[in-house]
């Protein structure tokens, strides 16, 4: 019996959250943050779309002449962003690990600001 009602005290621990947890003091606000980085993320993902149709005139006036030549440089013009995205990844998930999303967040911004 003092079994039992032992793992019946766990299973409500682990079930019902502190009331002063994280958690319990901000679930109801994750959907809201949620939207927000989903609204953030579509939004710059736009902006970096719209600079697509452009590109290969701007290639052409920096000297390139033949098509082929335009199209692979607008390409890896295009993809450097994200080929530095990909590099940085893991040194700001790092960052986020060790000292919190915020100063994550905090630092990463520049370098956002930068590449643009």
């Amino acid at each position: 019996m003092a079994i039992s009602a032992n793992a019946a005290n766990v299973a409500n621990a682990v079930h019902s959250p502190d009331p002063h947890s994280y958690v319990a003091r901000n679930g109801a606000y994750w959907r809201r943050k949620l939207v927000v980085c989903v609204f953030g993320s579509f939004t710059t993902l736009v902006s970096l779309s719209m600079l697509l149709p452009f590109l290969p005139l701007y290639v052409e006036q920096l000297g390139m002449r033949s098509p082929a030549a335009i199209v692979q440089w607008s390409g890896v013009a295009f993809g450097a962003t994200f080929f530095g995205t990909a590099l940085t990844a893991p040194l700001w998930g790092r960052l986020a690990g060790l000292y919190g999303p915020a100063a994550s967040r905090c630092s990463c911004a520049p370098q956002s600001a930068w590449r643009s």
